[in-house]
C-alpha cells in the first residue's frame, strides 16, 4: 500500500453489525459502521434500480435519488474519514449487500434537492466521490496478496465477441428476443480489444467469433485458472438457473449456443476467478451464496 499511496477498505456487512477494516501505510483500524444490512441492501436497491429500468422507462425518466447516495456516503466513507486520512488512491473489497455499489457514485455533500432526473440541473456534479479519491475493487484479500509471481504460473481462459451474426436464428435466441425483447448483436470492439499480457499468464487461450462455443467452455474451463467471458448476458431476477451467457452456436443439436445458469452449476470448474464482461451481469440475487 505505501508504494501505491493506497488504502485497503475491506467491508463486513451483517444483521448483527457492519465494520470496516482500513489499512494505510501508517493506520489500520476495525471501525464500526452506524448501519445494517438491511438498511444497506434497499439503500442500494433504491439508488440503482432507476438505472436498470432505463429501457422501460425512458432516458428522461431514471431517478437520481441524490439523498440516497449523500447517506451511503455517510454511512459507508464518512466514518473512515473521521478517524483517518485517507490517500487518493482506494482499493475496496466488498461484502454483500454492497457488490453492486459503484462507490463512485456516492456524494460527498447534501444536495439541494433529493432527487433528480436527466433534465434537471446537475448541481451535484462535482460531489461524486470520484472526485475525491481514485477507487478500484477487489474480489477479495487473496488477490492482493499473491503478487504478480503468482500469476504468472495460472492459465487464462477467455471467450470474446462469439455472437458474430445479430440475425442468428437459433430457437432459443427467439424465445428470449420474445420473451424480453433482448437483441444479441455482434461486439466487435470486445473481440479486437482482447489481449493478455504475456508476461503474466504463461498458459493462455482465446476464443473469439465461432471458436467460443459452449463445447469450447466445457472442455477447456475444468483446467483454467482463471475465466474471462465477454459477451451478451441475461439476467432472469427470479430464478438464478434461467440466467446465462450468451456463446457461439455449433451445428449440434444439443448446443444452442446459450450457457445457462443450471448448466454453469454442472461445470466442473476449480478456477481462483471469472471476470464477466457483459450486460446484466450486475442483476439477480448477489447475496444469496
Amino acid at each position: 500500500m505505501q508504494d501505491l499511496n493506497s488504502a485497503l477498505l475491506y467491508y463486513h456487512i451483517s444483521t448483527d453489525g457492519s465494520y470496516v477494516l482500513a489499512i494505510t501505510n501508517n493506520t489500520m483500524d476495525v471501525i464500526r459502521l452506524p448501519v445494517d444490512a438491511p438498511e444497506i441492501g434497499n439503500a442500494v436497491d433504491s439508488l440503482l434500480v432507476p438505472f436498470h429500468t432505463i429501457q422501460n422507462l425512458g432516458m428522461d425518466s431514471p431517478a437520481f435519488r441524490s439523498h440516497i447516495a449523500y447517506q451511503l456516503y455517510q454511512w459507508l466513507i464518512q466514518p473512515v474519514v473521521d478517524q483517518m486520512p485517507l490517500p487518493e488512491n482506494l482499493v475496496i473489497i466488498r461484502d454483500a449487500p454492497l457488490y453492486n455499489l459503484p462507490f463512485d457514485m456516492l456524494l460527498t455533500r447534501k444536495t439541494s434537492r433529493a432527487c433528480y432526473y436527466p433534465p434537471d440541473i446537475p448541481d451535484y456534479s462535482d460531489d461524486f466521490l470520484l472526485h475525491t479519491y481514485s477507487i478500484s475493487y477487489s474480489p477479495s484479500a487473496y488477490f492482493l496478496i499473491v503478487g504478480p509471481e503468482k500469476t504468472r504460473n495460472n492459465s487464462i481462459l477467455v471467450l470474446a465477441n462469439p455472437t458474430a451474426d445479430e440475425h442468428q436464428n437459433s430457437a432459443a435466441r427467439q424465445r428470449l428476443r420474445s420473451q424480453f425483447d433482448w437483441v444479441f448483436g455482434s461486439l466487435p470492439f470486445l473481440g479486437t480489444g482482447i489481449t493478455v499480457n504475456r508476461d503474466l499468464f504463461s498458459r493462455q487461450r482465446v476464443l473469439k467469433r465461432e471458436s467460443a462455443t459452449e463445447n469450447a467452455v466445457n472442455k477447456r474451463a475444468p483446467h483454467a485458472d482463471i475465466l474471462h467471458f465477454a459477451t451478451h448476458a441475461f439476467a432472469d431476477t427470479v430464478y438464478e438457473a434461467f440466467s446465462g451467457v450468451l456463446l457461439a452456436r455449433t451445428d449440434s443439436t444439443s448446443d444452442d449456443g446459450i450457457l445457462m445458469g443450471y448448466e454453469i452449476e454442472t461445470l466442473p470448474l476449480n478456477c481462483d476467478l471469472v471476470t464477466l464482461s457483459a450486460c446484466e451481469t450486475g442483476s439477480g440475487q448477489s447475496g444469496a451464496r
